[in-house]
């Protein structure tokens, strides 16, 4: 049985170590990979980058005759990684785009924007003077 594409032989996986915003494509990672990590996409070398929240992550890579990217979102929880430009090993990636391996974290409660009080005077709004 054969795959939809064959991945290469891949060298490392790296981790991009800032989140990026998923609207990124060829282009853009492309250049992250070119100037930020001094590297080609035709080193033989899979780039994993994540978003913020850690619940979307895209692997570029170079295939037989162009880049590929994979992209894989999680609806509940985060991906473990821990951005910071290491890298990881072939099993270690796979255990992170696995579903089951996902870290599912409670949300935190936001606090409120604005403070509210529990007196019972009605508040009264003065005049402004120099109106």
């Amino acid at each position: 049985m054969s795959s939809l594409f064959d991945l290469p032989a891949i060298s490392k996986v790296f981790l991009y170590s800032e989140p990026i915003r998923m609207s990124c494509s060829f282009p853009g990672l492309t250049k992250i990979v070119e100037k930020d990590l001094k590297s080609s996409l035709q080193a033989g070398n899979l780039y994993l980058f994540s978003n913020k929240a850690k619940t979307y992550v895209k692997i570029i890579f170079w295939a037989k005759n162009g880049p590929c990217i994979i992209a894989k979102k999680v609806l509940r929880g985060e991906f473990e990684l821990k951005l910071g430009g290491d890298t990881l090993s072939i099993s270690g990636l796979k255990s992170v785009l696995e579903k089951n391996n996902s870290v599912i974290k409670p949300k935190k409660a936001k606090k409120p924007d604005v403070e509210i009080s529990e007196t019972k005077e009605p508040i009264r709004l003065g005049r402004m003077k120099g109106i």
